[in-house]
């Protein structure tokens, strides 16, 4: 019989969270990318929380998906330069 782990206390549980959410972005592009990533983040984040009647685990395999991230950022920042470019 193995013998019995030490739980881990809080502190040590919040660190592990925060070393795993943090090594994508220190792993990646830097500021420009994650810059760049966060409306398509954003959209899918809320898409995930209110999901559509019938789309919950299509909202579900999303969240996190860094093709869908990127793909709902390019459409946003597209519309983004289209509404400037007509506004100037």
């Amino acid at each position: 019989m193995a013998p019995r782990q030490k739980p881990k206390t809080l502190r040590q549980v919040k660190a592990d969270f925060l070393d795993e959410q943090y090594d994508a972005v220190e792993d990646k592009r830097g500021l420009f990318w994650l810059l760049f990533r966060a409306p398509g983040q954003l959209f899918l984040w809320l898409e995930y929380l209110f999901p559509s009647k019938g789309r919950v685990l299509v909202s579900a395999r999303q969240k996190g998906h860094v093709v869908a991230e990127v793909w709902y950022s390019l459409v946003f920042w597209a519309v983004v330069i289209f509404v400037l470019y007509k506004l100037l």
